[in-house]
């Protein structure tokens, strides 16, 4: 059986029909970075947000409706390792992220298999996309000074400038 997620702008849905393929495959839709969006894999959702200036994604777990985890990813710990049970249901697998510069197509992206009773929901492919903001910042450096005086150093992704 193939199922595949047919994913609007906020919500995706699951669909089954038959094929020889047992993946799970989806056609992403592209989300503004600043949106939070939920994608459905049977009893497993993922709760996404997209941060708008920062190159980061939060990827919240949720089991049968209930929270597992959380996942933070940034450019220096861009996967995580999806292994959570609660009661039938069950899931195997990671999630990764793919930054691209600021115009760029970037993506989240995931192979694991969700178990739920006896069935198996296997999915490997882009979880949600979106295009890269002008200005995205890779990574935000603070130092104290003193106690009232802080200096911030952002380190910008910007295509055009050499290293």
């Amino acid at each position: 059986m193939l199922l595949s997620l047919a994913a609007g702008p906020a919500t995706g849905a699951l669909a089954a029909g038959p094929a020889a393929s047992q993946s799970v495959r989806q056609d992403s839709s592209l989300v503004l970075p600043g949106m939070s969006v939920e994608r459905g894999f049977g009893a497993l959702t993922l709760a996404v947000h997209v941060d708008e200036r920062f190159a980061r994604v939060d990827v919240g777990v949720l089991l049968g409706g209930r929270v597992m985890g959380t996942l933070a990813l940034v450019p220096g710990r861009a996967a995580g390792t999806l292994d959570f049970a609660d009661g039938p249901a069950s899931v195997r697998g990671s999630v990764g992220v793919r930054f691209a510069p600021p115009g760029g197509r970037s993506a989240l992206v995931g192979d694991f298999v969700v178990q739920q009773g006896s069935a198996q929901l296997p999915f490997r492919g882009e979880v949600v996309a979106w295009l890269s903001p002008p200005g995205l910042v890779l990574q935000r450096d603070t130092v104290w000074v003193t106690p009232e005086l802080r200096v911030e150093t952002d380190v910008l992704w910007d295509a055009t400038q050499p290293v």
